[in-house]
């Protein structure tokens, strides 16, 4: 499958934080199938950084590279990077308000994987293959 790349995601869903791997750094926030019959799935890799509540009804994730994430950039990420331009950092809106994630990556999974994400992603490449094959029916990746 090949995944798409976009410059923002939007859902009316809700999501809540659903895994952690501090070995890895991943972050799985989830919104759970359910009546919808398929999760959705913001697989943060690399996370430096969180502020999240458990719970966020609708969410719009965006890689704004405003003032404020060349901030948090500065501040959390140990990259050697001698220009700082926000790109590590990816804003969840709910509501009104404003979270920041730092992370090298993410990943957008629309699946039906019964257990966590994140377990293919922290395993061998045969069992990530098998994830991807048999659950993951459309993924995506901000740019």
């Amino acid at each position: 499958m090949e995944k798409k790349l976009i410059t923002n995601f939007s859902s009316e869903r809700t999501f809540d934080i659903y895994d952690a791997d501090a070995s890895y750094h991943f972050l799985l926030v989830r919104s759970s199938g359910g009546m919808h019959d398929v999760n959705i799935d913001l697989i943060f890799g690399g996370v430096l950084y969180i502020e999240l509540p458990s719970l966020l009804f609708g969410v719009k994730v965006t890689k704004p590279c405003d003032e404020k994430s060349v901030e948090l950039e500065k501040r959390y990420t140990t990259y050697q990077s001698a220009n700082y331009e926000g790109e590590y950092v990816y804003s969840i809106e709910s509501g009104s308000t404003r979270f920041n994630v730092v992370a090298s990556a993410l990943w957008i999974h629309v699946n039906s994987l019964p257990t966590s994400s994140l377990i293919p992603m922290c395993e061998d490449t045969n069992e990530k293959e098998d994830y991807y094959a048999k659950y993951l029916k459309e993924e995506y990746t901000l740019g």
